[in-house]
């Protein structure tokens, strides 16, 4: 990490975010502004990006301001989908569905024309209160 980079944390807010983070060894979870600086560097533009486990639709609403033709998420809690989906439910380039990720995947990838670049954020998991 450069001083530019260490300077622009700190103009930005996130060095709270940053310490404790550097506290914790950069053990995960990172960050929310450096996963967000990740997915987009690596977005492509006009892209579709697939994302499992919305929980809180953040990431969500990231990927969807970017350059990118759509974002399909899956949650498959009841719970965490139906308290997060209000915040996407308007907006045109979200697809999000209430469904297991591997179901889902094969119903985005069958629907997607083959040609068109597509990006995945694999970000669900075993959640141990469902």
């Amino acid at each position: 990490m450069t001083k530019n980079d260490i300077d622009k944390i700190i103009r930005q807010n996130h060095f709270v975010e940053f310490y404790n983070w550097h506290q914790r060894d950069f053990a995960a979870p990172s960050p929310r502004f450096i996963k967000n600086a990740v997915l987009s560097r690596h977005s492509i533009p006009g892209c579709i990006w697939y994302e499992s486990g919305s929980y809180r639709y953040e990431t969500t609403r990231f990927l969807a301001s970017l350059n990118v033709s759509k974002v399909y998420t899956c949650e498959p809690s009841p719970q965490f989908f139906e308290e997060g989906y209000v915040s996407v439910a308007g907006n045109s380039k979200i697809i999000a569905v209430r469904e297991e990720s591997t179901v889902f995947m094969r119903r985005v990838l069958a629907e997607i024309e083959s040609m068109q670049p597509l990006c995945l954020f694999l970000d669900g998991h075993y959640s141990p209160w469902e």
